[in-house]
């Protein structure tokens, strides 16, 4: 084996072996370029301006230490940097740079250098010196040897800051998650194994990463209910969601129980984590308490309920002492006074749909007298009396309702009669109002699944702006594009439906499209066969 081979090899198995720290390789390399090239001094260097540092070596007693300092321009390696290349000097004394200030200070007769190169950018130098001039000249081996070498220290480097500067982003990360209000949970794709979880998870969920915690899991490891007590269905967590579609998800009625007992109101909202080709890498849920939120919130609907219900006694009033007058009971009245009174009993009428909203919001908050009361109902007739009663609305808007053709004679189903009647009634209505002149509403009919009837209620009107859908379950919530339509609605209407029909075990849902149309979707749950042809 020749020398090049030699020297290539002792610097391969040092390479190689992993158990030593980046000193430690750095020296041990240094001591074999000693070695094989017949120097007595050898160094990584650091350059920072004009500030030239030791950072490794391998030298004689008492002549140099690692951190010691120097000017760059007093040290052979501003040669280097200049020259951006191996320099390689045999005899300082009989070359161009006899008169180096590094030759007049310390007498280093032979030296052999290159640049080292992090990020493109200039970090240092691997030089080789000796107070003695090198015999034989250094050779071509040689300097291909340090060059070599030279790449390898430049590559260690770039990993060494690269690893250094990730620990230090990721320390940051720590500190930041660490001291944030909110509980933050990350978990793998597709598993949701839990990899990290933050001081405020830990507080809230009531224990930090289970190794038995998965997508599969979570409601029974962390004790996830709903706000009636119920266990929360693993499928419907913000998080699940997120890992099984990679589309976030936001729930807000998500219960804690803590071991202390103590019930603690979460909102949960989950975001997508993808690798660069766009496969799902993981997913991450912040949970946020809202308890003294649900408080406020509570006491202010049972404000509202109050409030309603001392406005609803004299409301009632009126309209009975309107209809009186306007049936001539008080005398007749000339036309401009019925037109008045007709404009007193049409706004009162809409102040009492607006209480009887409200008190339906304040009963689905607060909990109270908001009962489901399923008795067996024929949703046939109901539907058909819905759209007897809307002939007024639907001609007044040029708009026609039918019936899909697959429609059967009967529908049989355990219901709330008189609330599932006003989710049905709201749809319709909606959908006559906002559909274009000549429109057509159709109730259509789903019953594919042995468990559960679709009901569907679709229009060719206005349709929802996309930036809207999210939001139209919302309280006091109304799209732009139905405002400048119609300006007598409150907003509370789709968030009472969404109630009623949760309440019955059931999902709404809708398809929308602007200037094209929506349809809503009412999904109610059956045990049996219920329709008849």
């Amino acid at each position: 084996m020749d020398t090049q081979d030699a020297r290539l090899r002792s610097l391969y198995e040092i390479t190689a072996r992993t158990e030593l720290g980046i000193a430690e390789q750095f020296r041990s390399a240094l001591l074999v370029g000693n070695t094989t090239l017949m120097t007595r001094m050898a160094m990584i260097n650091r350059i920072e301006g004009d500030k030239f540092t030791v950072l490794y070596c391998v030298v004689p007693p008492n002549t140099l230490k690692e951190g010691e300092e120097f000017k760059l321009a007093e040290t052979y390696c501003d040669i280097t940097v200049k020259t951006d290349d191996v320099v390689a000097i045999s005899a300082m004394a009989t070359s161009q740079y006899s008169a180096h200030v590094c030759y007049q200070k310390f007498n280093l007769e032979s030296y052999l250098g290159v640049p080292i190169k992090v990020s493109g950018k200039l970090f240092g130098t691997l030089t080789f010196l000796s107070p003695e001039a090198h015999r034989p000249e250094f050779s071509e081996n040689d300097k291909d040897f340090v060059r070599l070498m030279g790449k390898w220290v430049s590559n260690t480097l770039e990993q060494k800051i690269a690893d250094e500067n990730l620990r230090a982003e990721k320390e940051k990360l720590r500190v930041l998650l660490e001291s944030l209000p909110v509980g933050v949970f990350l978990a793998e794709a597709p598993s949701g194994k839990p990899t990290m979880v933050n001081k405020k998870a830990i507080e809230l969920l009531g224990r930090g990463i289970d190794p038995q915690a998965g997508k599969e899991s979570y409601t029974e490891i962390y004790n996830f209910k709903r706000e009636n007590g119920e266990p929360y269905p693993m499928e419907e967590l913000p998080l699940p969601i997120t890992l099984a579609t990679g589309q976030p998800s936001t729930k807000s009625d998500i219960v804690i129980e803590g071991t202390n007992g103590k019930k603690i109101g979460i909102r949960a909202v989950s975001v997508p984590i993808v690798n660069p080709d766009g496969t799902l890498n993981s997913a991450v849920v912040v949970f946020e308490d809202i308890s003294k939120e649900r408080e406020i919130e509570k006491m202010k609907s049972e404000f509202v309920s109050v409030a309603s219900h001392q406005l609803r006694t004299p409301l009632t009033g009126i309209k009975w002492f309107a209809e009186l007058m306007l049936r001539g009971k008080a005398g007749a009245v000339s036309a401009d006074q019925k037109d008045f009174l007709t404009q007193i009993h049409d706004s009162n009428e809409r102040m009492i749909k607006l209480v009887e909203d409200l008190l339906n919001v304040s009963r689905i908050e607060t909990g109270t007298k908001f009962e489901i009361k399923k008795i067996p109902t024929d949703m046939v007739p109901m539907l058909d009396s819905l759209a007897t009663d809307l002939i007024g609305l639907a001609e007044k808007h040029k708009v026609k309702i039918v019936r899909a053709e697959n429609f059967p004679k009967t529908i049989m189903l355990s219901v709330d009669a008189d609330k599932i009647r006003q989710v049905f009634g709201n749809l319709l209505s909606n959908a006559v109002k906002y559909s274009h002149e000549g429109g057509v509403v159709t109730i259509g009919l789903d019953s594919s699944k042995t468990d559960a009837i679709t009901f569907s209620m679709s229009d060719t009107g206005l349709g929802i702006p996309e930036k809207a859908q999210s939001r139209m379950f919302e309280k006091f919530f109304r799209a732009e594009n139905v405002q400048t339509q119609e300006t007598d609605g409150t907003g509370l209407g789709l968030y009472i439906v969404k109630a009623i029909v949760e309440g019955h075990g059931g999902k709404i849902w809708f398809e929308s499209k602007e200037n094209v149309g929506t349809t809503f979707f009412v999904e109610l749950p059956t045990n049996s066969p219920t329709a008849t042809k």
